[in-house]
């Protein structure tokens, strides 16, 4: 299965609007033009490794989030990849309010395993 640029766009456009960054603020970090990275989140444009590397460290994520319907280990480990109401709402939250999930997650673990 190939990638498929305009769902990966769309993510990279929905995580930059839940950040409250302009296309331009993106644009500039990475060393972009605006309409490079406008034709990325569109489909229309391939970035290179390169580029989803400055675009993830620019919005504070990990590529992985950016490609995880590619994944396969994504696929394989757990229904969240099924787009559980769960994964949504994660996924709607800030980097520092998702960061602070897993954090609370970890607590839990550690408590039910003692």
């Amino acid at each position: 299965m190939g990638i498929y640029f305009v769902e990966l766009g769309k993510r990279i456009r929905d995580i930059r609007h839940s950040q409250n960054l302009t296309i331009e603020q993106l644009s500039e970090i990475i060393g972009k033009s605006d309409n490079f990275v406008g034709n990325i989140e569109r489909g229309e444009s391939t970035p290179s490794v390169q580029t989803l590397i400055d675009i993830a460290n620019a919005l504070n994520i990990g590529v992985d989030v950016l490609l995880q319907d590619y994944v396969t280990a994504y696929k394989n480990k757990s229904n969240l990849t099924v787009q559980s109401p769960i994964a949504n709402k994660i996924e709607s939250l800030s980097p520092e309010e998702q960061k602070a999930i897993w954090e609370m997650i970890k607590v839990m673990v550690q408590f039910k395993n003692a």
